[in-house]
C-alpha cells in the first residue's frame, strides 16, 4: 500500500497498514515539509520511502513494488494519489472531480450548481472588494486560502482590523504545505452543531457511509 505524503495524522498510516498485514510505502511529493507536520513520521514504519519528482518514474516505482492501492496521507497528496491510481486502474476518486475536492471555491460552486445549501462565499485578491462583500454579508466572517489544509491560515474575524490582518497573512505567508496564495476565500460564519460523515466506496459507484 502506497501512502502519499504521510505526515501529521497520516504518518500513523504506516504502522496501521503494517498491523493489517500489508507492506506500507511512503511517497513524498515535497522536498520541504513543515517540521510540525513531519514530527510524527517514523522511517521505521515504512518498508520503502520514495521521493516523487516525475510521474513516469513514480508509476514505474509503484508498479515494480506491486502496489495494490494508493491513498493520500494529507491534503497535498490528493492530486498525485488520484492521478497515479487512475493511471494504474486502481480504486480511486475520478479525475474529473479532483478540483472540486481540493479547491474550496470550486467545491462550493459545485454545491450551488446542484442546489445543495452551503455557506455564502466570496474569493478575491483585493482587500477593498472583500470588505465590501463582508459589509453586505455581515460579521463574523471566516477567511482562509482556497485550498490549504486543516486550520492553516484560517481566521475567524469580528472586525475590519482583523479582516485586514488576516488578509495580509493569507496572501503573504505560505500555509503549512508551503503554498503561497494571492487570493482570500471569505465564508459566511455558521454557528451550530457540526457533523462529519465518512464515505467508503468501492470504485464502482457503490458506497457505504
Amino acid at each position: 500500500i502506497a501512502i502519499v505524503d504521510p505526515v501529521s495524522v497520516g504518518a500513523k498510516y504506516g504502522s496501521e497498514i503494517r498491523a493489517m498485514g500489508y507492506s506500507p510505502i511512503a511517497i513524498f511529493t515535497r522536498a520541504e515539509i513543515d517540521d510540525y507536520a513531519l514530527s510524527s513520521f517514523k522511517d521505521e514504519d515504512y518498508d520503502a520511502i520514495f521521493h516523487h519528482e516525475d510521474l513516469t518514474e513514480t508509476l514505474t516505482f509503484i508498479e515494480k513494488k506491486g502496489v495494490a492501492a494508493v491513498i493520500p496521507g494529507s491534503h497535498s497528496a490528493l492530486e498525485l494519489s488520484d492521478t497515479v491510481s487512475n493511471c494504474l486502474h486502481l480504486v480511486a476518486n475520478p479525475i474529473e472531480s479532483m478540483q472540486s475536492r481540493m479547491n474550496k471555491t470550486i467545491m462550493k460552486q459545485y454545491l450551488k450548481q446542484h442546489h445543495i445549501p452551503c455557506a455564502n462565499f466570496y474569493e478575491t485578491e483585493n482587500s477593498n472588494d472583500l470588505l465590501q462583500w463582508i459589509e453586505k454579508n455581515g460579521y463574523p466572517v471566516v477567511l482562509k486560502p482556497n485550498a490549504s489544509t486543516g486550520a492553516s491560515n484560517v481566521f475567524l474575524c469580528q472586525t475590519e482590523r482583523e479582516v485586514l490582518a488576516a488578509f495580509h497573512t493569507i496572501t503573504h505567508t505560505p500555509c503549512v504545505l508551503g503554498k503561497h496564495y494571492d487570493t482570500v476565500l471569505a465564508e459566511e460564519y455558521l454557528d451550530g452543531d457540526e457533523y462529519f460523515m465518512n464515505l467508503l466506496h468501492d470504485g464502482n459507484g457503490k458506497g457505504q457511509s
